[in-house]
């Protein structure tokens, strides 16, 4: 049974701790690259499962609109949808 973090989600780097691994290679291994060998994605893994982490939708939307913002084709949007006006919601738009 995962481990429930009631005020943090686990990150990255949690993750990359419990397995003993670069955070790197864990974001390699959650996006499915085959840079990794078999027996370090498959401890990366069970420290996903035991945390219970998940990516955070808008830190991943952010991240790609980064890597590829650069080459964008003319017309494409970043957008955010506060839809719930929290304290964490807020913080996120500001870092957008």
């Amino acid at each position: 049974m995962p481990t429930v973090y009631p005020y943090e989600r686990p990150t990255l780097l949690d993750v990359a701790r419990a397995a003993g691994v670069s955070h790197i290679t864990v974001s390699r291994v959650v996006r499915g690259l085959r840079m990794v060998s078999p027996r370090t994605a498959q401890r990366v893994r069970r420290a996903v499962k035991k945390l219970g982490y998940r990516p955070d939708p808008a830190l991943s939307a952010l991240a790609a609109y980064r890597i590829h913002g650069s080459r964008r084709a003319q017309g494409e949007h970043l957008a955010f949808l506060d839809c719930d006006g929290t304290d964490y919601s807020r913080m996120v738009f500001s870092g957008a």
